[in-house]
């Protein structure tokens, strides 16, 4: 990570207009940002350890339960990535007509993966 982190504090690193983003629209952006937040294993692995202890007999079927526990999840999951991605969509436009702006967040993104690794380092040596 300090490596990466360097490399793009060194570097004049700056979004590059493409052809191709310039032409997508909001929701061709969002449906992308969807593909790439439903492939992601993660989530899902993480979603089958938690959400079976939620649903129990007591309160009705379990499969009712189960149901309404996943429209509510996919509906704030799509709320709140839907405006990530809508909104990653309109700083890349912005970072990509400020060179001067889209070098520095490079920088302060790369400065930042730095400190990250460097406390890492800090409390793995502490920690034994």
């Amino acid at each position: 990570m300090a490596w990466m982190g360097a490399a793009l504090v060194r570097s004049p690193s700056t979004f590059s207009p493409s052809s191709q983003a310039g032409q997508r629209s909001a929701l061709a952006t969002f449906r992308r940002g969807a593909l790439t937040n439903l492939l992601n294993p993660k989530a899902s692995i993480f979603m089958l350890a938690v959400f079976p202890q939620f649903p129990r007999k007591e309160d009705g079927p379990p499969w009712l339960q189960a149901l309404v526990l996943g429209a509510i999840i996919a509906l704030t999951q799509g709320a709140v990535y839907g405006a990530i991605t809508l909104v990653a969509d309109r700083a890349r436009g912005w970072l990509e007509s400020r060179p001067s702006a889209s070098a520095r967040v490079a920088q302060a993104v790369g400065g930042l993966m730095v400190l990250a690794a460097v406390v890492t380092v800090l409390e793995g040596w502490r920690g034994t």
